[in-house]
């Protein structure tokens, strides 16, 4: 490397070296044990500065450059061509050795130096430390601690104080054990929404310890320390808060000591902050059972309640007794209490017991509403409001502030009550309004039974009831509404039997729904029963201890099953009478008595029109004029017109006559058409009604008696012509005329005679209800064989001088206008 430039020093004789070095190795075995020589020569090798090197005594140098120069003894300082230079004189500094560190003098003064500034340290650092940085640090540790409670009691209420349990922990306490002891009770302040600190009071607090690994940790544990109030008002509303707000915050503030490291701490200051969750307005209320057991006349309906009431805080507070008003849609409705009440964290329970009594009208009827909703299965929204409160110990002025005019709103709710069931209607009576000729809206009366359970004990009779009815078929839909106005009704609740009966309520058709409508008439007429489901409400007037309630919508489903009229089926026809003859036909009245098996009365309000027919065939229309049907027995006069019309009738129809003139009974068919009726809705209903019924003879023999007298021309004749009169009885309220009779006359099977004459010139004539009438002559063909005269001549000898014949005929008669034929046949004459 280049040599410095730098001026060189003299050169240093190697024997000043060797002197320094013994000199030096002397003075260090002087010194103490632990100083040990400096090493030999070659160890006191040091860099020069400007370059080259110290080459000890006795030692050869070799130039690292080459040049091939001998050593020297003496040590020499290489020039910057590489030649020999000499070396700059130097004095070697002997060292020592402390620790096995080498210590020379400039070092050991230096530790010297450095060990005094570290004792002045040392003694002002430690009073600092013990004085100021760790009390600094310690308050800067409780500073920073989070103190929590995880559940407060507040107890033993008074005016002016209370008991006051809590249990919680301290962390993030810093790095440090400790325990802190407060010096007084601490003072408690409320911190309000805007900040402010207000102060409430004062309570002891407990040693506190913190340990563990860092942060440190610790419990806290408040065993019944007494809490004094210094603020009563301040008190009051912070108990407002603490049952409105979801959350408060109390500030603690004071002094106290702390031991940590052995020592101990005096005057650390102590604020801190505690926030803790609310009973948020007691927002979690719900009714877990609802019951009026019983009433008193002067109190009103017992009311109990078990209420679950949800707290959302950790704070238990021992309250006592609790007084509400019930209130209801702003009205008071009664008064609940409960007794004994320690709120604690999570569901409370409490058994609110009072009286259901309204202050006024208003109050009545949002009593009968509610009770509506709470039957009916809607939420009913009940507000208690506090109205007092009494700790255990009396009556506290700060809780009462804190409690008094809180509300809870709990939603009173069960399912639907199924107060109405097994509806039956044992009578029913529609009326159909001529001037409605669709007879989709008819009058209605009718009385219903059904089974009634109150949903409450207390004593209570339904005085009237209403229906809206709605009648469903068999895809549910509405057919049919039934709106019923308030009724007298009558209860029994201890049978549990509803009752009522109800005039002029309207059955009405719901618009497009004919068919159904239509079937339910056809159904309930043609059937022995009919179930039709119906749904609908009920509306009662109810006397309590209280007064008349009004409980609305009681809602009803029930199949209800109607007897039918089984297509009125028993039909007796008690008298038939002719009263008149036309060329339209005959005019007959029927008198019937009619079987209505079912429970429906129905007045029809207009002519039904029916149709007899006989072997198929329609003989005469059948009138029922305006009839009422009612259940049972019903005695019908109807009017008939006798008109066949056709080969087939009118020979049906001379069957039937002869039938009934013989006195015959003849089974006879009653049927209904479209056109039987003039409402719309019971067309299909009549279109489809056949009545199977017995039609009587006439009970009267047309023929009361004859009289016959025969001139014999000769012995011999074997036939002669004979005069016969007819006494005739006509029942009928018409004259009867004979224009032709053809027949013969037997006497026990033996043909006697026979007559063939017509009288249509001159009609033999029989008067109106006219008995044993004689008309006559009329001319007879009589046999005169031995078997017939022997016959007359026995009858003609017995005790009573008279004898009976038979008579065959076939008869042309006109009933008034209306001319017919008749086969007439009597076998006592």
């Amino acid at each position: 490397m280049a040599a410095p430039t730098s001026p060189r020093a003299p050169p240093v004789d190697a024997g000043d070296i060797s002197d320094h070095y013994m000199a030096a190795s002397s003075s260090a075995s002087s010194s103490a044990d632990e100083m040990t020589p400096a090493p030999a020569p070659d160890a006191l090798r040091t860099a020069y500065a400007g370059g080259g090197a110290y080459v000890p005594p006795g030692e050869a140098f070799a130039p690292t450059g080459g040049g091939g120069r001998s050593s020297s003894p003496v040590g020499r300082e290489l020039g910057d061509d590489g030649a020999d230079a000499p070396l700059m004189p130097f004095k070697v500094i002997p060292e020592y050795r402390v620790c096995g560190i080498k210590f020379n003098r400039r070092r050991r003064i230096c530790l010297f130096v450095c060990c005094g500034v570290m004792l002045v340290l040392i003694a002002v650092a430690i009073p600092l430390l013990i004085f100021v940085i760790v009390p600094k640090i310690a308050q800067a540790a409780l500073a920073a601690a989070n103190l929590t409670l995880d559940s407060t009691s507040i107890t033993n209420i008074g005016n002016t104080t209370f008991t006051f349990a809590a249990n919680g922990s301290v962390t993030n306490a810093g790095f440090i054990d400790a325990s802190v002891s407060f010096d007084n009770p601490v003072s408690v302040y409320w911190v309000q929404s805007d900040g402010t600190s207000v102060a409430i009071g004062q309570v002891p607090l407990p040693d506190l310890s913190v340990s563990g690994s860092t942060p440190k940790s610790g419990t806290i544990t408040i065993d019944a320390a007494t809490f004094t109030i210094t603020d009563v008002d301040a008190m009051g509303t912070f108990a407002q808060s603490l049952v409105t707000s979801d959350s408060f915050t109390w500030r603690l503030v004071g002094t106290a000591h702390a031991k940590a490291l052995g020592l101990t701490f005096n005057g650390i200051s102590i604020d801190k902050s505690i926030t803790l969750v609310g009973f948020d307005g007691f927002k979690d209320v719900s009714i877990e059972s609802f019951n009026l057991p019983s009433s008193d006349p002067t109190k009103g309906i017992t009311l109990n309640a078990v209420t679950r009431l949800g707290n959302p805080s950790v704070v238990t507070i021992e309250v006592g007794s609790l007084y509400f008003n019930a209130d209801f849609m702003g009205a008071q409705i009664g008064t609940v209490s409960v007794t004994n009440v320690t709120l604690r964290p999570g569901d409370n329970f409490l058994n609110l017991t009072g009286y259901i009594k309204p202050i006024d009208e208003n109050a009545t009827e949002l009593l009968s509403q509610f009770i509506t909703y709470f039957v009916g299965g809607e939420a009913a929204p009940m507000t208690v409001i506090n109205t007092n409160v009494i700790c255990p110990n009396g009556p506290v002025t700060w809780l009462q502030k804190g409690l008094i005019g809180v509300s809870l709103t709990v939603s009173l709710s069960e399912n639907a009550l199924k107060l109405v069931s097994n509806i039956s209607i044992p009578s029913l009576a529609v009326t159909f309004d001529p001037a409605d000729t669709t007879g989709s809206r008819l009058k209605t009366s009718a009385t219903v039974k059904a089974n009634f359970k109150s949903p409450f004990d207390f004593s209570l009779s339904i005085l009237e009831a209403a229906e809206n009815l709605s009648f469903l078929d068999s895809t549910n839909t509405t057919f049919a509404t039934l709106d019923v106005p308030f009724s007298p009704a009558t209860s029994d609740q201890t049978a549990g039997t509803l009752s009522t009966s109800f005039t002029n309520a309207t059955l009405a058709m719901v618009a497009g729904q004919d068919t159904s409508y239509q079937n339910f008439f056809k159904s309930l007429t043609l059937s022995s029963s009919y179930t039709v489901l119906v749904q609908g409400a009920v509306d009662a007037i109810a006397n309590t201890a209280i007064g008349n309630l009004t409980i609305n919508n009681v809602t009803l489903t029930e199949a209800t099953t109607f007897k039918g009229l089984n297509g009125l089926s028993d039909i007796k026809v008690d008298s038939i009478t002719v009263l008149s003859g036309s060329s339209a036909g005959i005019e007959l009245q029927i008198v019937t008595t009619i079987q209505n098996p079912s429970v429906v009365s129905i007045d029809f309000g207009a002519d039904i029109t029916l149709y007899l027919q006989y072997n198929g065939e329609q003989l005469a229309s059948v009138t029922l004029p305006k009839p009422k049907l009612v259940p049972g027995s019903n005695n019908v006069t109807a009017t008939s017109l006798f008109n066949p019309s056709g080969s087939a009738a009118i020979a049906q129809g001379r069957a039937l006559l002869s039938n009934f003139l013989g006195g015959e009974t003849t089974e006879v068919s009653i049927v209904g058409t479209a056109s039987s009726v003039p409402y719309t809705e019971l067309k299909p209903t009549f279109d489809g009604l056949t009545i199977t019924s017995s039609l009587p003879g006439q009970a009267s023999q047309i023929v009361a008696s004859t009289a016959l007298a025969v001139e014999i021309p000769s012995t011999t004749a074997t036939s002669a012509l004979g005069i016969a009169y007819l006494y005739v009885n006509n029942p009928f309220q018409v004259a009867l005329a004979i224009d032709h009779v053809v027949g013969e006359i037997r006497y026990n099977g033996v043909v006697l005679g026979s007559i063939d004459q017509d009288f249509t010139s001159s009609p033999l004539t029989v008067p109106s209800n006219s008995a044993n009438y004689k008309v006559g002559p009329v001319t007879a063909s009589v046999t005169l064989g031995m078997d017939a005269l022997d016959l007359v001549v026995t009858a003609l000898s017995s005790d009573s001088g008279t004898g009976t014949v038979q008579l065959n005929s076939t008869l042309v008669a006109s009933v008034g206008d209306y001319t017919t034929t008749i086969d007439y046949a009597q076998d006592t004459i």
